[in-house]
């Protein structure tokens, strides 16, 4: 068989297919409902990082936080190290 032989099979075959009136509304009703499902996440990070990077006391705190955080992971490897 020729390609054109077989979509001429293939499109006779397709246009036998029975679609209901109502078939575009189911599928964009669950497309919406999946998109509705889908942003509503538990933590939003995006916004998160938008609050903290239009506010400046929250940059410093979070530098400052991550500071302590890799201080103390230094002094708890010197102190694994050196055995205390």
């Amino acid at each position: 068989m020729r390609r054109q032989e077989v979509y001429d099979i293939w499109n006779k075959a397709r246009e036998q297919i029975d679609v209901k009136e109502d078939f575009t509304d189911k599928v964009m009703n669950q497309i919406f409902l999946y998109e509705q499902k889908k942003s509503k996440t538990f933590f939003d990070y995006r916004r998160f990082v938008d609050l903290i990077s239009a506010n400046l006391t929250a940059q410093a705190a979070f530098v400052v936080v991550g500071a302590v955080v890799g201080l103390t992971r230094v002094v708890f490897m010197f102190a694994v190290i050196l055995g205390y």
